[in-house]
């Protein structure tokens, strides 16, 4: 496993434009696919701007897209999108895993839409990041096999009033659901799907578990500038928890096999905001 990589100045797909879709992606030299079937994962990336500052308190910058090997896309939808100016800076952090005995070359993709910053009509998005493991961490929190159980983030307290327009969680394998909270009250429920495309079931050459089915899916709340996943006031507390499962009959029950100390898991959703005039 490559874990915690760090790649800096990422070429950005355009200056001065509006960053409307990303969706993560992994290939093989050969522009194939690259997945579980293949014994190969985009264990998780995120990608930060220097330039920028993090509502969550990162101290490396913004962060402003996320994915895990279920590739969630990204799309902020309406009149949204994240704005980049002449003088932002990129970095990537990455983990991929190889689950066969060969070693592999990938290559991780990241696929854009964006449209000039003179594109009439946008508004600004704000990414926000929520983590268990809290803002400035490296966001793994060790397992815990046979048990079902519940992290939680510490909230964060808003500084501003807007809008909430989209969200969605990120889980490892185990994992049920990713509820998202303001004041206590739950507004999203991100919830976890196994082995919903052929490409997510561990294939023959896997060292580790040939057929079991892994995370493929984490469904999101989408909202609009009219209604919003939630609208937000100075003062709201907002906060995630992550239910896992780690019983012989839940989605982590593999957790037991192999007697070898299990991966670590995670609790991370990121979420967009319109924190702009009259939002």
């Amino acid at each position: 496993m490559l874990a915690n990589n760090f790649a800096f100045n990422v070429k950005r797909p355009c200056t001065n434009c509006y960053i409307t879709s990303m969706q993560a992606g992994l290939i093989t030299p050969d522009g194939q696919n690259a997945n579980v079937d293949r014994g190969l994962w985009l264990h998780h990336m995120v990608m930060m701007d220097t330039s920028k500052q993090d509502l969550c308190g990162w101290p490396l910058g913004q962060r402003f897209f996320s994915s895990g090997n279920e590739r969630t896309p990204v799309n902020a939808g309406g009149p949204y999108a994240y704005p980049q100016g002449a003088n932002g800076n990129w970095t990537l952090i990455y983990d991929l895993m190889n689950m066969t005995a060969q070693a592999q070359q990938v290559y991780i993709t990241v696929e854009f839409g964006y449209s000039p910053l003179s594109t009439p009509n946008i508004r600004p998005i704000t990414p926000l990041w929520l983590d268990v493991a809290g803002c400035i961490s490296a966001s793994s929190v060790p397992a815990r096999p046979g048990q079902k159980y519940t992290l939680r983030s510490t909230p964060i307290t808003s500084q501003s009033a807007g809008k909430l327009i989209g969200i969605g969680g990120h889980l490892h394998d185990g994992g049920v659901n990713l509820e998202v909270t303001k004041n206590g009250q739950l507004i999203c429920d991100s919830r976890a799907t196994y082995g919903g495309k052929p490409e997510y079931i561990e294939g023959p050459t896997s060292l580790e578990m040939p057929g079991m089915a892994h995370l493929s899916e984490m469904s999101r709340c989408q909202g609009t500038r009219e209604a919003p996943v939630t609208s937000i006031a100075v003062g709201d507390r907002i906060a995630i928890a992550a239910n896992y499962d780690m019983t012989p009959t839940g989605p982590g029950g593999h957790m037991h096999e192999g007697g070898a100390a299990p991966h670590p898991v995670m609790g991370i959703a990121i979420g967009y905001l319109d924190l702009g005039a009259g939002a």
